[in-house]
């Protein structure tokens, strides 16, 4: 990509300039990607795309079998079912830590951990001292 500053009045150089850019280059700084899933636009678009007609990304990410497994084993069982994902480790650690930090807004860590263990009947009663 080239990009540079011409004069819009060739015979005035203190008036309005424009930005032209050429739409190729003779050179560029690097050689095309071999894997694309080094971009994260490319994994962007499999982490918003349905992966199945019933079952998102974000949905394998909050199943039963993620919860409690490494990023990595999430991605290897996921790329099982979908072997040309391009979904990283990393971006399903970044969404889980998303995750998190929405559900921590209003309240810390521990006083979620009482919320969700008195919604599910763990317990019958809390008492804060």
């Amino acid at each position: 990509m080239k990009i540079y500053l011409e004069e819009v009045d060739k015979n005035e150089s203190i008036g309005t300039w424009k930005c032209v850019h050429f739409d190729r280059s003779e050179y560029h700084n690097h050689p095309a990607s071999e894997n694309p899933t080094i971009h994260p636009e490319h994994r962007r678009r499999d982490r918003e795309q349905l992966v199945s007609r019933d079952l998102t990304t974000k949905d394998l990410i909050a199943s039963p079998s993620a919860v409690g497994n490494s990023p990595a084993v999430v991605v290897a069982t996921f790329r099982q079912a979908h072997p040309e994902t391009s979904i990283t480790a990393k971006d399903i650690a970044n969404h889980k830590d998303s995750d998190r930090r929405a559900a921590l807004v209003h309240d810390t860590p521990t006083e979620l951990l009482l919320k969700e263990l008195t919604s599910r009947n763990i317990f019958s009663s809390t008492s804060y001292i």
